[in-house]
């Protein structure tokens, strides 16, 4: 018998995209599924349709809640999982018909806790979308420890080491992590905690899951400073990495950090708000708190000894940027 592999979907206000989301689940090879739709408290149809989908399949189970953000519904999604294994997608997106069915057989094969799989980045008409960092990524053939892993996510630009939503977990795994609720890059904040309680990981190259690309989504709206809750999840990052002994993956952790505070200081410096000041100089003090826990003897390569004079030069900006907030 096959193992129960649970689907969690977190839907809100996607009337547009939630039929083809379900559809290619319903349509996987692999059939021995729990389909968990969360609907997040959508204000149009999305609620309705997904009670229409599990009339339908008795595989379908709907959760309605009141609205709590994407971090809720996947931690609600999670909870209420059965199965041994979690995939976990957006409700905007969809999978090929064998995505599951390779990834169990890879997962089970190497005896790893996670799998992941290639991506496609589509737009709403299905065309593919070139990415250059995702084109140079090698995955033939990739079986990683954790050590490994905690690399990808320190240096690679390619993000799919990083988002919830092209991995299978074991279940056990998965629901010892909670994502942060009321924060944007909820992957961030989740991953290195998720890789933590990991030992093996494994990879299926295929590129199976397709990321639609909507105009309207978070990532694609105005700059605001809840964009900055990056910076707090790698700081937490490199937190768990001195704690590990990982001085020098800690180090460039914050170096990531200061460059993506720099660019969001450079987008919102005009707006003169006292929730950006004070969420900067929170993010700074935060920065300080940990890069003192660094041991600079431990960070390896004169390259990176290089970026810690830039890092330094660069706490001096962001100081300094404390100080035109007060000018104003």
């Amino acid at each position: 018998m096959n193992d129960l592999i649970s689907v969690v979907v977190a839907v809100y206000n996607i009337e547009k995209y939630i039929g083809e989301c379900v559809d290619s689940i319903l349509a996987q090879s692999y059939k021995e599924l729990e389909i968990i739709l969360v609907d997040d408290g959508s204000r149009d149809s999305s609620g309705k349709l997904c009670d229409e989908y599990a009339a339908k399949d008795n595989r379908i189970h709907v959760i309605h809640k009141v609205n709590g953000g994407l971090s809720d519904a996947r931690n609600k999604g999670t909870e209420y999982a059965h199965g041994k294994y979690i995939f976990v997608l957006d409700g905007d997106d969809y999978i090929e018909p064998d995505t599951i069915k390779v990834m169990h057989d890879k997962i089970t094969k190497e005896n790893a806790d996670l799998c992941f799989c290639g991506i496609n980045l589509v737009d709403e008409n299905h065309e593919l979308i070139e990415n250059p960092d995702i084109a140079k990524e090698n995955l033939d053939g990739i079986i990683l420890d954790k050590e490994d892993m905690f690399e990808k996510i320190t240096v690679s630009p390619c993000w799919y080491y990083v988002v919830a939503w092209n991995k299978l977990y074991k279940s056990e795994i998965l629901k010892k992590v909670q994502y942060q609720k009321g924060k944007l890059h909820e992957d961030e904040f989740a991953i290195h905690d998720i890789i933590n309680q990991c030992e093996r990981f494994c990879v299926v190259k295929d590129k199976f899951y397709n990321y639609v690309q909507r105009g309207q989504s978070i990532m694609h709206k105005e700059y605001k400073v809840q964009r900055l809750d990056i910076c707090e999840a790698f700081i937490q990052r490199a937190e768990l990495f001195v704690k590990m002994g990982y001085h020098d993956k800690a180090f460039r952790t914050l170096v990531r950090m200061r460059t993506q505070l720099l660019d969001g200081y450079v987008r919102l410096r005009k707006n003169k708000t006292p929730d950006i000041k004070n969420r900067i100089n929170e993010l700074y003090r935060m920065f300080c708190s940990v890069y003192k826990k660094i041991d600079i003897s431990k960070v390896n390569s004169d390259k990176i000894r290089q970026m810690s004079l830039m890092s330094k030069s660069l706490t001096l900006a962001i100081y300094t940027s404390g100080n035109y907030w007060h000018n104003r």
